[in-house]
């Protein structure tokens, strides 16, 4: 499993796709921190724009993982005698990797632009405790949105199709906490968490649970998809 590790990140990162991806959202991610706001102000202000971030780092999935599934590429692997779970366990270990890296260059990147122009403003403990919170909650449901995108990869071995259910499922939470404002479960679904939301410990733990739910049973269903695949 080591060795698939090494190799797809190795070719992760020697991907054209990869880099172009990268110099759109780091382009994006430059016209957001411009602004009269300080360090400190802007990365609470871009929290609230993580979902454009989880969309990239679904794109970032596609090629992590689509590309194998789509061109049928996981048989070379899986015939030079790779277990099944161990394809699986790799990919997600590169996953959560890319998930961990892209939000820590969203926020770098973010809080380094405003630095320069604006100042970094007051760097307060109580600042720092959330951006934490916020970091590992937005982890969470990425990871989450990823693993509905990875089941639906392993099921179809199409990344149109993946991409296409990510937006009808981020399209479909979004519809239904709209017309179900009053259900603080539905609320959530979306999974989306800011520094706005940081403040209620009530509305952090519904979207962690929520999270940590729908991450293990996507993830469940698809290392199960996978096993009874043929290849």
């Amino acid at each position: 499993m080591l060795h698939t590790f090494q190799a797809d990140f190795y070719r992760f990162f020697r991907s054209k796709a990869v880099w172009i991806t990268e110099a759109i959202f780091l382009l994006l991610t430059l016209f957001s921190a411009v602004g009269k706001a300080n360090a400190v102000q802007t990365i609470q202000g871009v929290s609230s724009g993580h979902g454009n971030n989880t969309f990239i780092i679904i794109i970032l999935s596609m090629i992590v993982i689509g590309t194998d599934m789509a061109q049928q590429l996981y048989k070379n692997t899986l015939t030079s005698g790779v277990s099944r779970t161990s394809f699986f366990i790799s990919k997600g270990l590169i996953m959560a990797c890319v998930i961990a890296l892209q939000m820590a260059i969203f926020y770098a990147f973010s809080f380094m632009v405003a630095a320069v122009l604006n100042g970094i403003g007051p760097l307060s403990a109580s600042f720092l405790f959330q951006f934490i919170l916020v970091f590992c909650v937005q982890f969470l449901a990425t990871m989450a949105w990823t693993a509905m995108t990875t089941f639906v990869l392993y099921l179809s071995k199409s990344m149109i199709a993946a991409l296409g259910a990510h937006l009808f499922c981020a399209s479909l939470t979004g519809a239904l906490a709209q017309f179900y404002p009053k259900s603080q479960w539905l609320q959530h679904l979306t999974m989306s968490f800011d520094f706005e939301l940081v403040q209620s410990s009530g509305v952090t733990m519904r979207i962690v649970l929520i999270a940590l739910l729908t991450g293990a049973a996507l993830t469940a269903a698809g290392l199960y998809t996978l096993h009874k695949k043929d290849l």
